[in-house]
């Protein structure tokens, strides 16, 4: 069942055409502070594929900002860094799917390019050497597992059979 989920989740989204843009944020103004950058005012745009207008159109308008100390500590530090999901490294092909570019960023460094050599290098390897998103990783415990209870659960209805077999071969013996 989840598996067919799964599979027309992917014929639904091969149907998208390539460059297809789902959501546009855009800051419109910006209230700066304390060496703090908060949207003031900022649109908000969503698509569907298919459709030449947006269905859902947006203004978020921030209407008072109050900040005290604490909220200072959710900040992350720049100073950290970061591990980077790269989506537009995507590539699917011979039932592989290769779904993001992994690397991390020191502080202050820039985004890799989209045309980035090695993530593109290990993008086109796990399309010739990856496990196919139809594979299930079944492990022998499950396997095992599965089989013992077949077992557990048939062995009752076998045993009730080689009775009524055993029962009809003596009856017939007795008969003649």
């Amino acid at each position: 069942m989840a598996k067919n989920l799964y599979l027309g989740s992917l014929r639904d989204r091969k149907q998208i055409r390539a460059g297809f843009v789902d959501t546009i944020y855009e800051c419109k103004d910006w209230y700066r502070t304390n060496g703090l950058a908060i949207p003031l005012r900022s649109e908000f745009t969503r698509f569907l594929s298919g459709y030449q207008f947006p269905p859902m159109r947006a203004t978020l308008i921030a209407e008072s900002i109050h900040v005290t100390p604490e909220d200072l500590l959710l900040i992350p530090d720049s100073g950290t860094t970061r591990v980077v999901q790269d989506y537009r490294y995507k590539r699917t092909g011979n039932g592989r799917i290769f779904r993001y570019g992994e690397y991390t960023l020191n502080p202050g460094e820039a985004w890799k390019g989209s045309d980035e050599p090695t993530l593109l290098q290990k993008a086109e390897h796990h399309l010739r050497h990856g496990k196919k998103y139809s594979y299930y990783d079944y492990s022998f415990r499950l396997i095992s597992a599965w089989a013992l209870g077949v077992v557990v659960l048939a062995s009752p209805l076998v045993l009730a059979w080689l009775r009524r077999k055993n029962k009809r071969h003596m009856n017939s013996r007795t008969v003649a």
